[in-house]
């Protein structure tokens, strides 16, 4: 069956919204498929990235997502979600350990044939990053499912440790191995007429193809052009299609996102408190420069740029996110309240919307003319 026939098959349900490329997503996608070959004994992910201007609305399929969870809810009561925990610190200490050999690269005198080489390995190396960056909000969601009296303090250990890996696996990925992979895809891009971000919206055989002369240079930066426009990235379980045409009509197939009728917004309490401000939009690191003192910060989930800013916030909001998420802590840290979890913030909050925080009883109001 082909990849579109499959599409229109699936219980697709929107995600999140977000700031993200080809090559951090596919290699993560690739990498998981290795894991549920291992695990389900068959390639498992279904996933949409629908693009528009470098920004994706993001898909997964409902029942997958309920196959994920119970997978690690049967780990829970088989006492070995340690053992997995201890797994991704390892895959996550193995590819700290490779990275002074990225930094040591000089891409001036490197040959195409070294590149694919190095790219080569690079993507093995963020594969494995994969368990590590999918398990922790997994098993999060599996554990909060599970909680009773009798089992709390051991499902508090577990969230605690898996948020401590999530928190781990996000500094080593975007602080330490993304800015050391950027001038890999630099160096690309110089020797074929593309900057960054055109590269980084190419899939890991066009690169390959590109550096061994396979491709016509013209021909792919039109391409990304487009790409980069708007486009629909498919993957289902292993198979990969790119759209760049009819994108409104397989886009009408897509669920809405799930925008609430009530003025209340759900969420989760990772932080108490009530505050009434405006809503500033963060999309990524730099939107936080655009942050007033009294502001409410909405997010998908904070980035650590959040630090030097957070004396100015007077709360969080994220689509994403437990108690124990990197939000939540930074928010109880500053005792400032932060709502979690809501899923729909940044589609339906946009800067300056007044908002009624209540995270005590975990919503939030928008657009409220009386609050300010």
């Amino acid at each position: 069956m082909k990849i579109l026939d499959k599409f229109k098959q699936i219980d697709w349900q929107f995600y999140i919204k977000r700031e993200v490329n080809f090559a951090t997503e596919q290699f993560m996608h690739e990498g998981w498929i290795k894991f549920t070959k291992k695990t389900f004994k068959k390639p498992l992910l279904k996933r949409i990235n629908y693009y528009t201007n470098g920004f994706a609305k993001i898909y997964i399929s409902q029942a997958e997502k309920s196959l994920f969870k119970n997978y690690f809810k049967n780990l829970f009561v088989k006492n070995k979600l340690n053992q997995l925990y201890i797994k991704c610190i390892n895959d996550c200490k193995k590819v700290e350990s490779w990275l002074p050999k990225l930094s040591r690269i000089k891409y001036q005198t490197t040959s195409n044939f070294e590149l694919v080489d190095l790219y080569s390995e690079m993507r093995e190396k963020s594969k494995s990053l994969a368990l590590s960056l999918i398990a922790p909000r997994l098993v999060s969601l599996a554990l909060t499912e599970l909680e009773n009296p009798e089992n709390k303090v051991q499902i508090n250990t577990l969230q605690d440790k898996f948020s401590k890996l999530n928190e781990y696996r996000r500094i080593l990925t975007s602080e330490k191995l993304y800015k050391l992979w950027l001038p890999l895809f630099e160096g690309i891009g110089k020797r074929n007429n593309l900057n960054l971000n055109e590269v980084l919206f190419l899939l890991p055989q066009e690169i390959i193809d590109l550096l061994n002369n396979r491709l016509d240079r013209q021909t792919t930066k039109k391409l990304c052009e487009k790409r980069l426009k708007s486009c629909i990235y498919i993957f289902i379980d292993g198979k990969v299609d790119v759209l760049v045409k009819k994108i409104k009509k397989y886009a009408s197939d897509l669920p809405k996102d799930r925008i609430s009728k009530s003025k209340k917004v759900l969420g989760n309490c990772a932080s108490v408190g009530k505050v009434k401000a405006k809503a500033r939009l963060i999309f990524k690191a730099n939107d936080y420069q655009k942050i007033k003192s009294g502001d409410i910060a909405v997010t998908f989930m904070t980035q650590p740029e959040i630090s030097k800013v957070i004396d100015k916030v007077s709360g969080i909001i994220t689509d994403e996110g437990g108690i124990l998420c990197h939000a939540a802590i930074i928010a109880r840290e500053n005792n400032i309240p932060c709502l979690t979890a809501t899923q729909i913030a940044t589609s339906i909050l946009k800067d300056n919307d007044e908002v009624l925080l209540n995270a005590t009883e975990g919503y939030f109001i928008k657009n409220q003319s009386n609050l300010l």
